[in-house]
């Protein structure tokens, strides 16, 4: 036998063999290795829960100028990553600018109705390239169908992506 396996066996002996009473040291240590398994096992879980809140929207909230400067700024292959971002702040931006709207990995709170566009010579038109990649996108209920995105009778002069 080995000498921990005998330290192990006195241990044994002390703490639940012997028929004296337990002292309050005892119950102290074993509270706190009990205590110290607990944290430690559900530690790694805490760690894991929190790298899937941030898949989407880790970034947090982004306002309508904040995401303006952001999508201005975008080279050939970038996006805003990460964001939560209104639904109508996105309709606002496409009203007031051809600016390409290239979004990834973000939370987009409200659907995107594009009817809400301005009518322009009886038909309402799209002249932004919209990329909206790997994103979550708010709905609304009509009758017993959710809908996240609203193109009816919309004219896009450039290609979109969902």
């Amino acid at each position: 036998m080995g000498s921990s396996s005998v330290n192990c066996e006195i241990m044994k002996n002390e703490l639940f063999m012997n028929n004296s009473t337990i002292s309050p040291y005892k119950y102290t240590f074993l509270l706190v290795i009990l205590l110290i398994t607990t944290i430690a096992s559900i530690s790694p879980l805490n760690s894991f829960a929190q790298e899937e809140e941030k898949e989407r929207g880790w970034n947090g909230r982004i306002t309508k100028a904040e995401l303006l400067q952001k999508l201005r700024n975008l080279k050939e292959r970038e996006y805003v990553e990460g964001y939560i971002i209104n639904s109508s702040d996105i309709i606002e931006i496409i009203k007031q600018s051809d600016i390409d709207i290239k979004i990834d990995n973000s939370v987009i709170k409200g659907n995107l109705d594009f009817t809400k566009l301005p009518v322009v010579e009886k038909k309402r038109g799209v002249n932004n390239k919209i990329e909206i990649l790997n994103s979550e996108i708010g709905f609304w209920e009509k009758g017993n169908r959710k809908y996240s995105v609203d193109t009816q009778n919309i004219i896009f002069n450039q290609p979109i992506s969902f």
